[in-house]
């Protein structure tokens, strides 16, 4: 860790420690105290401004302390600024300033008016307690808890991690980063509250009437909390990437039909399903010849696939349809995921902001539109289309040689979908994302992970399991014990 990293690192340690603090008051405090709401109130807008100034400074990966400071560092050497630093004599740019540069940063996830004036609310709040007084309202008091719930995961969360990581939420959901930093336990306890239920539904139904989003019922915890852009529930955060993607042959919307896919092999293929638009039951049938998703209108096809009555194949013969259109949905994941991944290393396609995880966005978009349409050239075409308007990566390569490439790992690598070859191909995109060699070596690691203590790990096996730690999901990494005191232990700091 370089000075400007350990500067950086200072702030964001801080910004969690006054997280906990304010997690802890939320939980236990009695809110119809006058002192309760004082006192957690500047935890809270301590702990905005310290996640604001550490957002600025990590600088979507170029970090620069220098952004936060005053003019008077414009000169300064990052070793002078670290000596500052030690001497506790850094003079830090005001508030107001640093809330302004945020709203220039287009990458923030955040909705700017509504959380900058929360914001202010909570600094305005702040500085008269601390150089006057502040009359709170009756209706203040009465939704203190709320609003604080509100700030933490809709303000403090997106400054400290997802804001500066492109398509974040492929790496950590709101959840997951209190349960890291915060713990588990009191994730659960700030979760069963009815304050953060409502801050929750409340967050989903302004955007749905700004026109953002569409919200629809979740099957899941049967609350209007399904997010259709997205695929998940803004409650439970249910997420699956076969869910709201098919068209509803009811009211014709695109990506409304929600299903359970797990386990459809067991019932003959088929699932229900309900339209977040119309609200209707649906069946939902995958065809056995082509892997289509067939929709209807009721339960009836459903309960005749489970009774054996119908074969779960599509209505109209499917055999005419090309092979690269008859893809099991996991293939238009991985397989243009693996061509992206290889042009990034060939440098025919260039990753703009440092983001990491372009062949993983590529592979969902592409999924996704091919569950809609069954169009695998369509699918890649939207995927490429998707990362190059959202100024995620430049292309050196026409798209139609991208095309042409998966077109041809289609027909060397596929032939029946059957789990072992999907896994083999898993495993070549892992090993081109992260090299043979080091997806090799992270393997060894597991296993002996599965023999010896997390902290027994040299240096470098350490450096290759945290180089592949998306590869994990949450419990992994918790259970390996890459999370010490709530927080991720990095390479520099394994004796």
């Amino acid at each position: 860790m370089n000075k400007e990293e350990e500067m950086l690192d200072a702030i964001f340690q801080n910004a969690i420690r006054f997280l906990n603090i304010s997690i802890d008051e939320i939980i236990h405090s009695d809110f119809s105290e006058m002192n309760s709401v004082v006192k957690t109130s500047v935890f809270i807008q301590m702990t905005v401004e310290l996640s604001l100034k550490y957002a600025i400074a990590y600088n979507m990966g170029n970090i620069s302390i220098k952004k936060i400071l005053t003019e008077k560092y414009k000169n300064h050497t990052v070793d002078e600024i670290y000596e500052e630093y030690l001497k506790n004599a850094l003079k830090v740019d005001s508030f107001e300033r640093l809330k302004n540069h945020i709203k220039n940063i287009p990458l923030f996830k955040f909705n700017k008016n509504e959380e900058i004036e929360k914001m202010e609310q909570f600094q305005k709040i702040r500085n008269r307690l601390l150089h006057f007084s502040y009359h709170f309202t009756s209706h203040e008091i009465s939704n203190a808890k709320e609003n604080f719930i509100y700030i933490v995961f809709k303000i403090v969360f997106p400054l400290l991690y997802e804001g500066y990581s492109v398509e974040s939420l492929d790496y950590l959901a709101p959840s997951d980063f209190i349960k890291v930093y915060v713990g588990t336990k009191k994730f659960e306890k700030i979760r069963s509250m009815d304050e953060y239920k409502k801050v929750m539904l409340n967050i989903a139904d302004t955007l749905k009437h700004k026109g953002e989003i569409t919200i629809g019922r979740c099957i899941y915890c049967n609350e209007t909390s399904w997010i259709k852009e997205i695929g998940k529930c803004i409650l439970c955060e249910y997420d699956d990437r076969d869910d709201v993607l098919l068209r509803c042959p009811a009211c014709r919307e695109n990506k409304s039909v929600i299903y359970e896919s797990i386990n459809m092999e067991y019932n003959n293929n088929a699932t229900t399903g309900i339209c977040i638009s119309c609200n209707r039951k649906m069946s939902v049938i995958k065809c056995k010849k082509c892997g289509r998703y067939n929709v209807y209108e009721d339960d009836i096809a459903f309960l005749c696939a489970i009774e054996g009555l119908d074969e779960s194949v599509c209505d109209m013969d499917c055999d005419p349809i090309s092979k690269k259109n008859k893809l099991p949905s996991q293939y238009a994941f991985v397989i243009p995921a693996i061509v992206i991944s290889d042009c990034i290393h060939n440098n025919e396609i260039s990753v703009l902001n440092k983001n990491k995880n372009i062949p993983k966005i590529l592979g969902k978009k592409s999924e996704h539109s091919y569950i809609l349409n069954n169009d695998v050239d369509d699918a890649v075409l939207e995927g490429i289309s998707y990362l190059v308007n959202q100024e995620y990566v430049s292309l050196n390569i026409k798209k139609e040689e991208i095309l042409e490439r998966v077109h041809r790992l289609i027909e060397e690598e596929y032939t029946n979908g059957s789990f072992s070859e999907m896994t083999g191909l898993y495993e070549r995109l892992f090993f081109s994302v992260h090299s043979e060699e080091t997806g090799k070596k992270f393997y060894e690691v597991l296993d002996h992970l599965v023999q010896r203590q997390f902290k027994e790990l040299t240096q470098e096996e350490y450096e290759i399991l945290y180089e592949c730690r998306d590869n994990l999901d949450i419990d992994t990494k918790i259970f390996f014990g890459m999370y010490k005191h709530h927080e991720l232990v990095r390479p520099s700091e394994i004796k």
